[in-house]
């Protein structure tokens, strides 16, 4: 995630002109759509509410955002999102504009078996995990303005993706209003004649063209927002997103107080208990003698483990968020400005070093934080 001046040549929403009326997309973005405008304490940009929803259940995801958002350092601005709530899903996102989550995470146990539903501690600890990922962008834009353009280029970004969410939204009210305005003519809809049927799809072909504009707008944007994202962030991408992944995993486990819980998270969402380990911040075999990993959810996997050995050595497994949070970003904020590439890490001895060099940068923050850090030993 790198550089994002070029945001400024982008086509805004007001300019958006084509063939036939004026699109003006602005519209569509959840602030102007938003189904709950005095929701608290957690000042969302707005929400997005799924069939069958309401504002109440939000509560859950607002009290993580709430007890999270205050573990950032002092001089950091809150990330301030979009919600978009769904009522189950087996994925949950943060896009740069909207944390995305479903009230109930599921998973498949094969075609042609049910779904299965995860335990809450699992739900929240992904939540945690993908809102980590909006503290930190926030807390690096509110220090860097280089970072700022990165995150403006992800806003817009996940300003389309959010359009798109609420196109999709507006057409199935919409469709669902006329089943039932048909059923309440005609009867039950297995009981409709052949001419009855037809007029229903022809009135839902009226209803299709009149989102097709928009969404073929948004999707044609949506696309260039993506390729522009794509463009500046491939060259550093396995290490900076290496950095959010740790720092993400770490804000899940000291909300779950449990430093195994992301090795979990991947085990049980995967079915594959082996899968979780390279983010298991307990797990050994992400010693440093064994770092073998690029990936960027796993390539900081021996950072993790030296860090929950550092503070299990202090019997200081349950250290003060408020003051490790800000220790970790500031050290991530001192490394990603220096030289680590992917080359740099092309080698175990490369990927030890970055390792390393990380670790001790939070180390050398600890130290000076002293018995401050430790709530209980």
């Amino acid at each position: 995630m790198k550089h994002a001046l070029l945001l400024l040549g982008f086509l805004s929403f007001s300019q958006v002109v084509v063939a036939g009326p004026r699109i003006d997309l602005r519209e569509l973005l959840p602030e102007n759509n938003n189904a709950c405008p005095t929701l608290s304490p957690i000042p969302f940009r707005a929400v997005v509410l799924n069939e069958g929803l309401s504002c109440a259940d939000t509560t859950g995801v607002r009290n993580i955002m709430s007890k999270l958002g205050a573990w950032m350092p002092p001089r950091a601005t809150k990330p301030r999102l979009a919600l978009v709530l769904t009522a189950e899903d087996d994925n949950a996102y943060y896009s740069g504009y909207a944390l995305n989550v479903p009230l109930r995470l599921k998973g498949s146990l094969g075609a042609g078996r049910s779904a299965r539903y995860f335990p809450n501690d699992i739900s929240r600890g992904v939540v945690a995990h993908e809102y980590g990922h909006a503290m930190l962008n926030s807390a690096l834009a509110s220090r860097n303005a280089e970072f700022r353009e990165e995150l403006a280029l992800m806003t817009r970004l996940g300003e389309h993706m959010a359009i798109q969410q609420v196109v999709q939204l507006k057409y199935l009210r919409e469709y669902r209003m006329l089943e039932q305005s048909f059923t309440r003519k005609y009867g039950p809809k297995s009981k409709w004649t052949a001419e009855q049927a037809r007029e229903f799809e022809a009135t839902v072909v009226r209803l299709s063209k009149k989102y097709e504009p928009q969404a073929q707008l948004n999707d044609k944007l949506l696309q260039e927002a993506g390729s522009k994202v794509s463009e500046h962030t491939n060259k550093h991408f396995s290490i900076l997103s290496s950095y959010h992944e740790f720092f993400a995993d770490l804000v899940a486990v000291l909300d779950g107080q449990d430093w195994a819980l992301t090795g979990k998270i991947i085990s049980i969402l995967v079915n594959d208990r082996a899968a979780g380990l390279p983010r298991d911040f307990t797990n050994a075999g992400n010693a440093f003698e064994n770092v073998a990993r690029v990936e960027s959810h796993e390539l900081l996997g021996p950072a993790r483990y030296a860090l929950y050995q550092r503070l299990k050595s202090k019997r200081c497994l349950r250290p003060d968020p408020k003051l490790l949070i800000p220790a970790v970003i500031d050290a991530i904020h001192e490394q990603s400005r220096t030289a680590w590439g992917s080359s740099e890490v092309s080698t175990v001895a490369g990927r030890i070093a970055f390792n390393r060099a990380f670790v001790n940068s939070i180390f050398w923050r600890l130290d000076r934080l002293g018995a401050g850090l430790c709530r209980a030993r």
